[in-house]
């Protein structure tokens, strides 16, 4: 469950950001990007999947913390490290991206 907060869009410097990031990745031989369900995130995953060429698929498991009772936020280690042993398990060169 992510925070109750707004989630806004990225702006343009965001944008510009994620596009620079794709650019500085294009030699680092990315088969698919993975992201947070988060608009910014998979807005971000989008821009460089955009300049690489390559798939992006969303998993929650990157999703930033969330309430796990009133007043006490739940630690994310076990299903972060859930996914990214999923993906290591791939064989793939993947690039992970999240906002928290």
């Amino acid at each position: 469950m992510q925070r109750q907060i707004a989630h806004p869009p990225l702006t343009e410097r965001g944008l510009s950001q994620a596009f620079a990031a794709g650019n500085t990745l294009r030699d680092k031989d990315i088969d698919r990007i993975v992201s947070s369900d988060a608009v910014r995130a998979t807005q971000t995953a989008r821009a460089i999947a955009g300049v690489l060429g390559v798939p992006v698929s969303a998993d929650v498991r990157f999703r930033e913390r969330g309430w796990a009772a009133p007043g006490r936020l739940e630690d994310p280690t076990e299903r972060v490290l859930s996914a990214l042993s999923d993906i290591a398990v791939s064989g793939d060169r993947v690039a992970v991206i999240t906002h928290g």
